[in-house]
């Protein structure tokens, strides 16, 4: 196999994944109606990093396939916006393909443009603004990571993120360091961001099977110990089935020191229970005894 058609074999697997890597966290949040727990920033993000490899790739002319992935996965993470505004901010639906038409309009307008830029800008011996595309591209992808890295710092555990589109993720950057690993001039800045996600995406996985153990334990002890009714926790992780990934154990926890937090205020108010005129119950019966008692005596001298 020449090194050509090894770049392009593997340069197409690549893409292919990239191309519906996100279908499978589309699918999960259209199966839990929320996108509850996925970082937005982290869409807007990569959404940008797809407008900004896509012209990067076109001027450079890096290959076919990598051309074509950047514009894929930008759109599927717009997707995901849409389905935030769709299922989180209640817009109607014909608002969310709205918008989805109008980033649409506007991202392909906006690399045209830059396209010619650039390439006009390197007709004048230049190729600034071109590597600007490509750093920009890779901080995008960096920073996108840290918003879903704060939402597992806050849960504590990995959850409302599909593992198939994490495999697949990480899977397409190998396939895709390849390819241009097989180019006869090596595109170091494709590669710093290919590698970034592939790095990060690992780690994810990692702090998975570090924290998720650890929630499903905190979640067994919280219903063991009789805040949370046998069989609760499974009710507000319908998810759970397709990712593994539950949702944040915190709100377990919320509901059973709530639950406790009403019995012993109810036991308060049994105990120092009180009328509107500031006496407890016991001292009102004692004195409801005596208008009774001087009542009677009195019906008695009349009767005499």
């Amino acid at each position: 196999m020449s090194r050509y058609t090894a770049e392009q074999v593997t340069g197409w697997f690549g893409t292919v994944l990239w191309c519906i890597q996100l279908v499978p966290q589309v699918y999960m949040n259209y199966r839990r109606k929320t996108t509850e727990g996925l970082s937005n920033l982290l869409c807007v993000c990569w959404m940008l990093s797809g407008v900004t490899l896509g012209i990067f790739a076109i001027v450079e002319n890096i290959n076919i396939p990598i051309i074509v992935q950047p514009h894929c996965y930008g759109s599927l993470c717009f997707l995901m916006l849409c389905q935030m505004f769709y299922y989180d901010r209640k817009w109607q639906w014909y608002a969310a393909a709205g918008a989805f038409g109008a980033y649409a309009c506007a991202a392909a307008g906006f690399e045209v443009g830059m396209v010619y830029a650039s390439r006009a800008v390197e007709d004048r011996g230049s190729n600034g603004l071109t590597m600007l595309w490509g750093i920009l591209s890779d901080v995008f992808l960096a920073v996108g990571f840290i918003p879903q890295f704060i939402e597992i710092y806050k849960a504590r555990e990995v959850y409302a993120l599909s593992y198939t589109f994490l495999a697949m993720d990480s899977a397409g950057a190998v396939f895709s360091i390849v390819s241009l690993a097989m180019k006869t001039t090596f595109d170091g800045i494709a590669f710093t961001g290919y590698l970034v996600v592939l790095v990060l995406e690992i780690a994810i996985f990692i702090l998975a099977l570090i924290l998720n153990p650890r929630a499903r334990r905190r979640r067994a002890a919280a219903e063991k110990n009789g805040g949370v009714e046998v069989g609760e926790s499974t009710q507000i992780a319908p998810e759970a089935s397709e990712s593994g990934m539950p949702l944040p154990s915190e709100k377990v926890v919320e509901r059973g020191q709530g639950a406790k937090a009403g019995a012993r205020e109810r036991k308060e108010v049994e105990r120092h229970e009180t009328v509107e005129s500031g006496m407890t119950l016991t001292e009102e019966g004692r004195v409801g005894e005596e208008k009774a008692h001087v009542q009677a005596r009195a019906q008695g001298e009349e009767a005499v």
